[in-house]
């Protein structure tokens, strides 16, 4: 579930990256006057801008289309977690740290009740 909701960060991040990337061009192509731009330039100006703002408005859509399936694999996966009725405490990430002063030999005694679905990441 932690790697569809990372996903979903990463995928919504550049959706807005998108969405701004549009907005500047639009912002850009209201700006443009005629002492910016010679008129016999406006149509290859067009053209450019055209060009652009379709890659941007395609990436745009292919983004939200990621993130609405990704929403649905969300869903299912939550609903299948609730569907189990596994206890929260049973999906719950746990993070020790262990700092000493000194050098010494320990002992960590780790105790799970396993399940077909167990995730169990040990860094040492």
């Amino acid at each position: 579930m932690d790697d569809l909701e990372d996903k979903r960060s990463l995928i919504k991040t550049a959706l807005d990256r998108a969405e701004k990337a549009r907005k500047i061009i639009d912002n850009y192509m209201d700006q443009i006057t005629v002492e910016h731009l010679d008129v016999s330039k406006l149509g290859e100006a067009m053209d450019v801008y055209d060009c652009t703002d379709e890659k941007w408005e395609i990436r745009v859509r292919e983004l939200k289309k990621e993130l609405n399936t990704l929403d649905e694999q969300i869903k299912a996966e939550a609903d299948r977690l609730v569907a189990n009725d596994i206890p929260v405490t049973l999906r719950t990430k746990v993070v020790i740290d262990f700092y000493a002063e000194h050098q010494n030999d320990l002992e960590i005694v780790l105790i799970y009740g396993e399940s077909a679905h167990l995730s169990v990441l040990f860094d040492l």
